[in-house]
């Protein structure tokens, strides 16, 4: 037993999506999320500030609940910020700028309501919040449902209707419907295509991962004449090149239907040993039939009985591949995946 290096493997993304590709999605994602919520936050104190210095001088009344108002926006800005590098928080990044947006807007209806008059102007507002976030946060369409009708009922609840006309009232309506539905699609839309962009660069970087392994194969296989040390090269190579969860090299034996496993390689360790005493179990005539046939088959099979290698064939799928010369079974690599499709 050898224990060797675990490389740096990516998997594709063609056919069904590896698990282990939507976690490093979700974890990107996550990542990129606490570096927007700190960005928003800290780029939004400057208009914030700027505000704060000119509503003296737009605005005659409730000076004081205006500047109040701006204050309870830094205070959520500041707070957004010290709880992005809270570990914890780090976790629910999500959750952080979603609490972020629902804040601001709650505090943005306030300071709108101080001019119920203008508020079918101010609708702008909301609706320019709303399009800007999906845009900002990468986040899909049901987070974004949540922001946008926090968003838009949060500001039908302060509408001073009686200070509206029907046509006035009608048209923020409009404009609410309309920014809510625009931002879920957009949000829709970019969150596809942020995930079809990660999973095709990961594809891209998996396939130059494995040319360059191909090399190295080539290299190491023709440095070698042991049989014993090229069974294990071939096993190890095969096991980076596939990305399967462990491979092993099984060889006809001298008795009849009996496959002797002379190699075995996970990511992390090797072994190889010619005579080895264990034994594929299960071993079936028919199975090596088709086998010869097809030149490869997947387990589990309703159709024949598969040979069975502990720590192997116990994955999810399992691929044979025939090892021949003309008509006659040699032997044959068996990978486990952990994958429907390897």
């Amino acid at each position: 037993m050898s224990v060797k290096d675990s490389p740096d493997r990516r998997d594709g993304a063609t056919g069904a999506v590896d698990p282990a590709m939507v976690e490093a999605y979700a974890a990107d994602c996550a990542t990129l999320m606490i570096r927007r919520v700190r960005t928003a936050s800290m780029c939004a104190l400057i208009p914030i500030l700027a505000s704060a210095v000119l509503n003296p001088f737009v605005f005659d009344t409730r000076i004081r609940e205006r500047l109040l108002t701006h204050a309870v926006q830094a205070g959520i800005c500041v707070l957004a910020v010290a709880a992005s590098y809270v570990r914890h928080m780090q976790k629910r990044a999500e959750v952080l700028a979603l609490l972020l947006i629902c804040a601001i807007n709650t505090s943005m209806f306030w300071s709108l309501s101080l001019s119920g008059q203008d508020m079918d102007v101010l609708v702008s507002l909301v609706g320019g919040v709303l399009l800007l976030v999906p845009t900002v946060f990468p986040w899909g369409p049901r987070t974004q449902t949540i922001a946008s009708l926090y968003g838009a009922g949060g500001y039908l609840l302060v509408l001073p209707r009686a200070l509206l006309g029907g046509t006035r009232f009608y048209n923020v309506v409009l404009s609410l419907a309309f920014a809510v539905s625009t931002s879920i699609v957009s949000a829709y839309v970019l969150d596809r295509h942020r995930r079809n962009t990660f999973y095709e660069r990961e594809r891209v970087a998996s396939l130059a991962h494995q040319r360059e392994l191909l090399i190295d194969a080539g290299r190491l296989l023709n440095s070698t004449l042991a049989l014993p040390e090229l069974v294990g090269l071939v096993t190890d190579l095969g096991q980076r090149l596939t990305g399967a969860r462990a491979v092993a090299l099984a060889l006809l034996d001298s008795r009849p239907l009996a496959f002797r496993v002379v190699a075995t390689a996970s990511s992390t360790w090797m072994s190889t040993n010619m005579d080895s005493p264990v034994f594929a179990r299960n071993v079936d005539e028919v199975f090596c039939d088709l086998l010869v046939r097809d030149g490869m088959m997947r387990g589990p099979s309703p159709a024949v009985a598969v040979p069975r290698i502990d720590g192997v064939t116990d994955a999810t799928s399992t691929l044979y591949v025939a090892v021949q010369r003309e008509e006659a079974l040699l032997g044959a690599p068996v990978q486990g995946h952990d994958l429907l499709e390897p």
